[in-house]
């Protein structure tokens, strides 16, 4: 029975390379150098925020890896962490959001630079 998907993979392998006998021939040119000089501040700025950005999607369970492997807490303890971040996520979002609707963005950027 084992043999059959094994065959078959092995068959596909040569007739790729009897399709593609030089497969460096299909590689693209490499692309030219970036050039940053003459970019201008807002790229940069925007380039900051998408960075912060990425940082706050960090998974729990990357944060709870550090967390035991620092010892910050007894592994206990961790579950309870999670819960807590979360509570805290849940709260933050529904203060974050009341004042984004009724405020300017200039004080929801000063609390979020806060919060951060």
């Amino acid at each position: 029975m084992l043999a059959s998907p094994a065959v078959l993979a092995l068959a596909v392998l040569v007739a790729a390379r009897i399709t593609y006998p030089h497969p460096k021939c299909m590689e693209p040119s490499p692309p030219p150098a970036v050039k940053t000089r003459g970019v201008h501040s807002t790229f940069w700025f925007y380039l900051a925020a998408l960075s912060c950005m990425a940082l706050g999607f960090v998974n729990y369970p990357l944060a709870a890896f550090h967390i035991k492997t620092a010892g910050v807490v007894p592994d206990k303890w961790i579950p309870l962490t999670y819960a807590g971040t979360t509570g805290v996520d849940a709260l933050s979002a529904l203060i974050l959001g009341r004042l984004y609707d009724r405020s300017s963005l200039k004080l929801l950027l000063v609390v979020i630079a806060a919060s951060a």
